[in-house]
């Protein structure tokens, strides 16, 4: 493919472009090419397309114009692996330039390269001579449509782990059934921005779908290899047991079921007629840790005319930013800044008056203690009573020793007569012995 048409298919300047030929299949990566051109400027790489069986054909895309820089025309990047650059020289296709004026005919190509045109797509052949250049200058004037610049996707590769600059599948799918549904782009727009959007392992398996696909029928092909292989009953089943976590904001957990019920209805499990009524079914049935959201926005008598996704979860939003306003009403206000720091100040000459205080303390010399004379001390009263045997109740033995017979009455009848004697050791008078107390 010409440079120059290459450049104006995908709306790039010709002069800040190279074409790059040669790149082998097995060494190719997406950030590998940009950071071979570096020291050049920075580069991008807007279409990959197969040269050969084994070597890739790429456009790149640099920020400054690259046409009179020294450049050469092949680098040996690898000892197996020679690059071929090709850059535009300046000239645009052929046309009958005498027909229309230089400068008018400067400012027809600049309009055509913002829509994606060249020169070759007028049809003028049919037209007379003398009214050519009143015609295009017609159709120049009209209002057309421009867009606000050129629409591209998130890249997608199918690689594991996902880079840093791609999306998984899923996103990238959904991105791609936005695209489908612009009624302003060509089906060959389409699938240009689709293809732009890919890099291998998926831009290979898209290489071998035939040319005639629409951009449909390329994600349907992708769709098969990297989709999830899920069965319809098993994505209504986890519809049907997602569940609020404790935590979770009532619309966080409606984002998160409304993602379940949207695979579902993709794989055919629910009606789109019915995702509504199933929505705010498993919403209420879901909603554990907010229960009183569903009763203040009435939502259990609402089932049978239920509100859309955009209408439930404006409404959710709202009643949460409510809620968040009646709580911080309820909670007392924190102390200013301006209080606190009157506080601390505050509590800090306290503390300093009391390590002064104890300072002094510390400085102070304490009294002496009296010693006391060990003449003066009282020795304890010696223990003047007699053994008793609590055997025989004989005096001078113990219990142990002793060699008599036992005699429990004589044991009693002096234990008695110590007690009468000693009193019961509270100042109380001591007791008879038949264990009354003295009149």
């Amino acid at each position: 493919m010409d440079i120059y048409d290459w450049c104006i298919k995908h709306k790039v300047d010709p002069s800040h472009a190279i074409a790059l030929r040669g790149v082998l299949k097995a060494n190719y990566s997406h950030d590998r090419i940009p950071n071979a051109f570096k020291e050049i400027d920075r580069s991008q790489v807007v279409e990959v397309i197969d040269e050969t069986d084994i070597t890739f054909q790429l456009l790149l895309s640099f920020s400054k114009p690259v046409v009179d820089l020294n450049i050469p025309t092949t680098i040996d990047h690898t000892d197996n692996e020679t690059w071929t650059i090709i850059k535009w020289d300046g000239k645009t296709p052929e046309q009958d330039t005498h027909i229309l004026p230089t400068d008018f005919q400067g400012q027809l190509q600049k309009f055509l390269l913002e829509h994606g045109k060249t020169l070759n797509d007028l049809r003028l052949d049919s037209i007379p001579s003398d009214t050519k250049e009143v015609v295009v200058k017609h159709l120049i004037g009209n209002n057309v449509p421009r867009t606000a610049g050129v629409r591209r996707l998130r890249q997608f590769s199918g690689r594991v782990p996902i880079p840093s600059n791609e999306v998984d599948f899923e996103t990238w799918s959904q991105l791609v059934q936005q695209l489908l549904r612009d009624d302003s782009l060509s089906q060959a727009e389409q699938k240009s921005i689709l293809s732009q959007s890919l890099f291998p392992p998926a831009l290979n398996i898209l290489n071998k779908v035939t040319d005639k696909s629409t951009a449909r029928e390329c994600h349907d092909v992708l769709n098969e290899v990297y989709g999830l292989a899920v069965d319809a009953d098993d994505l209504y089943t986890l519809f049907r047991e997602t569940y609020q976590s404790e935590g979770e904001l009532p619309s966080k957990f409606l984002m998160r079921l409304d993602e379940n019920l949207t695979r579902a209805t993709k794989a055919g499990a629910v009606g789109v007629a019915k995702a509504d009524h199933m929505r705010l079914a498993q919403f209420v049935r879901g909603l554990v840790y907010d229960e009183m959201l569903s009763s203040t926005l009435n939502l259990k008598q609402r089932k049978s005319n239920p509100p859309t996704y955009l209408t439930l979860i404006k409404e959710v939003r709202s009643e949460e930013i409510n809620s968040r306003a009646r709580a911080e009403k309820r909670t007392p206000k924190a102390v200013s800044a301006k209080a606190a720091l009157c506080s601390y100040e505050a509590l800090s000459h306290e503390v300093e008056v009391l390590r002064t205080e104890l300072h002094h303390l510390k400085s102070t010399p304490s009294p002496p203690e009296s010693t006391p004379n060990p003449k003066t001390r009282s020795s304890p009263a010696p223990n003047t009573r007699p053994k008793i045997c609590y055997n025989c109740g004989e005096d001078g033995h113990h219990m142990r020793g002793c060699p008599n017979p036992t005699n429990a009455t004589l044991v009693q009848q002096k234990l008695v007569k110590r007690f009468n004697q000693a009193g019961n050791g509270r100042g109380h008078p001591g007791r008879r012995d038949n264990g009354l107390p003295h009149q």
